[in-house]
């Protein structure tokens, strides 16, 4: 993660060194006023190396592909770090800091949910809240979901029961029909 004000033409831009893009990827932030005027200058230095337009749903499928995780949908104040598999960013040795005891019992007895990657059989658009059912029943919820043009799949988040991660026969119900996991498929988390 680096950042650095930079121009490009006229326009002051900060610079980010990471995004849901890739590790070679740069997020720019442009005050509005020369959004269209960057957007020109970016379109036409590229042209020689093939520059082309990609919107939000590719770099989402991206995401989806790296695991970046997504706020306010894969991760929200109602889980946890360990939950969502974030548990490498706690620094509990760290001395005191606000949440810190109620990480720790989370973490001595375990999340009781977590976040599980599924790997569907065929293509689904996925928005976030649809059903997750395990041998027909109802064990979680999505968070989000794209197609992996990587992996050729259709890519879901969601938290089932801690216990259930590693099962088989997941289902996503979503638009009245049944989608069932690739189970030669998966992604870990």
């Amino acid at each position: 993660m680096g950042a650095r004000s930079i121009r490009i033409g006229y326009a002051p831009v900060l610079a980010l060194r990471i995004g849901y893009v890739g590790e070679m990827g740069w997020e720019l932030h442009i005050p509005v006023d020369y959004a269209a005027y960057v957007y020109d200058l970016l379109l036409d230095a590229g042209q020689d190396v093939g520059i082309g337009h990609a919107g939000y749903r590719a770099i989402d499928s991206l995401r989806m592909e790296k695991r970046y995780l997504y706020w306010n949908a894969d991760i929200t104040p109602d889980h946890n770090p360990f939950a969502a598999g974030l548990g490498f960013a706690v620094a509990m040795n760290k001395g005191g800091f606000l949440g810190r005891d109620a990480l720790a019992a989370t973490l001595a007895k375990g999340p009781a949910h977590k976040l599980c990657c599924l790997v569907l059989e065929r293509p689904l658009a996925v928005y976030g809240g649809e059903t997750i059912l395990l041998d027909g029943s109802v064990v979680g919820s999505t968070t989000s979901g794209n197609y992996g043009y990587t992996v050729g799949r259709s890519i879901v988040y969601g938290y089932v029961p801690a216990g259930l991660v590693r099962c088989e026969g997941f289902e996503i119900e979503a638009f009245g029909e049944m989608f069932a996991r690739d189970s030669h498929r998966s992604l870990r988390l």
